[in-house]
């Protein structure tokens, strides 16, 4: 949940300086050629209403580490999709894959970020680390076996739902038809269509419901092993073996029914007998490691840079809007933003329509009418008439008369 106590004393440090600032750019005489002062006011309440928004977005992202705008960037449609694709990547591939039979350079990175957080929490000794790195090559072991030939039982999509089937697959079985789904739907999707055209859209819908169905269950079950594979770390050696045992090689079918489920957690293994860790009682008693890991700077990809590019050019445009500095500059940061957003999902008749879009659009949508309200933002000094540009104007500028026939500047 999003922490409000930080944009709440953004926004009051804000209101503090604002009242002063406005205090001191009412000392200044009025041009006579100047909007009147409701306009004014309404334009000031649209910097800052637009301002919030950034911000909260951008504070949200922030306090999220799970999140990123490949998902965005992946569903991108128009004429510039292939770029933002191309951008996106694709992370499930890319952890997925063992090339010379090891784990993926990006997976073994992020597993062993954890373990040394997971030392460095819990202050092992020497000898508590042995015993981590030992756990830790038999579960990376067991892992890349599960990424290269375990079958596990899984559900086939197909465009006609009813169709759907379950099937044991390996996991590049379960890649082929991920394959199919999105080569079917980037077939439609890079199609200028009618809208009348209704049995393409279907099919492009079933389309999408495939590929995205079967991309998050092959990534439901990376995330389980993944998960296995840090609570079994601190396990003793007896125990990690008997866990390891217990993880089937392939999909068991529940007593009683025919629901096919596969189970790789420890909780779900052994609910009933506590694991025996190798943490002493001292260690056991500390909080548990918070997760994820963050990635460290010098290991960011392109898409990690443009995730942090986006957060903190909302929290830092919002916030500059909110307190009114440099607010011609931030309008016009922000409108070049929301643009960007635009044309990653373009409201185009002849592309598929964003799913999860409120209403209906035809060439214009809420990105495009807060791009021209920034643009309206960018050409007015409202952080002048009430803000930090109107108490660095009072400061930084000799005090002079005002024209008789100036205008808005």
């Amino acid at each position: 949940m999003l922490n409000l106590w930080i944009p709440l004393g953004f926004l009051a440090v804000g209101i503090i300086l604002l009242a002063w600032a406005f205090l001191q750019a009412s000392k200044r005489p009025t041009p006579v050629h100047s909007l009147n002062v409701p306009s004014r006011l309404f334009l000031i309440a649209l910097r800052l209403v637009i301002g919030w928004h950034f911000l909260i977005e951008g504070m949200d992202k922030l306090q999220n580490p799970s999140w990123s705008a490949e998902v965005y960037l992946r569903e991108a449609v128009g004429p510039l999709a292939p770029a933002f694709r191309r951008l996106a990547g694709d992370s499930l591939r890319e952890r997925t894959s063992t090339p010379n039979d090891k784990l993926a350079p990006a997976l073994q990175g992020e597993l062993d970020r954890y373990r040394e957080a997971l030392a460095a929490h819990y202050e092992l000794d020497e000898e508590q680390k042995k015993l981590v790195q030992t756990n830790a090559e038999l579960l990376q072991k067991s892992m890349v076996d599960w990424l290269k030939s375990s079958k596990m039982s899984a559900t086939v999509y197909s465009i006609i739902p009813t169709l759907n089937a379950r099937q044991d697959l390996t996991l590049a079985e379960r890649f082929v038809n991920l394959d199919k789904a999105e080569a079917l739907l980037r077939s439609i999707q890079d199609e200028q269509m009618d809208a009348e055209q209704a049995e393409k859209w279907a099919t492009y819908l079933s389309a999408k419901n495939a590929a995205n169905k079967t991309r998050s269950d092959i990534k439901r079950d990376l995330d389980e092993q993944i998960a296995f594979y840090k609570e079994s770390l601190l396990l003793q050696a007896e125990e990690l073996k008997q866990r390891l045992d217990k993880k089937p090689a392939k999909s068991a079918t529940k007593p009683g029914t025919d629901e096919k489920k596969e189970v790789w957690t420890l909780t779900a293994l052994d609910p009933v007998v506590p694991a025996k860790s190798i943490l002493s009682a001292t260690q056991k008693t500390r909080p548990p490691l918070r997760d994820p890991i963050p990635t460290p700077l010098a290991q960011w990809n392109t898409l990690d840079w443009a995730n942090r590019l986006v957060t903190y050019s909302l929290i830092g445009i919002g916030g500059c809007l909110l307190l009114g500095l440099f607010s011609r500059l931030s309008a016009l940061a922000g409108a070049g933003l929301v643009l960007s957003f635009y044309l990653a999902m373009p409201a185009l008749p002849w592309y598929p329509e964003n799913p999860k879009a409120e209403g209906h659009y035809l060439f214009i949508n809420k990105n495009i009418i807060e791009m021209f309200a920034l643009l309206a933002l960018a050409s007015l000094p409202t952080g002048k008439w009430l803000g930090l540009d109107g108490l660095l104007r009072c400061c930084c500028s000799p005090s002079r008369k005002t024209p008789a026939t100036s205008n808005l500047a």
